[in-house]
């Protein structure tokens, strides 16, 4: 579970630099967990 968590955030923070930075800015306390949930 750990290693599919550690290889998603990987690619959540590449895209995150694109668009969905502007979306952590609204979520700080769910930065990762709402980034994926958008990404799924």
């Amino acid at each position: 579970m750990m290693s599919k968590m550690s290889a998603i955030a990987k690619l959540a923070i590449e895209i995150k630099c694109g668009k969905q930075v502007s979306m952590n800015l609204f979520h700080p306390s769910g930065d990762r967990a709402d980034t994926l949930t958008i990404l799924t």
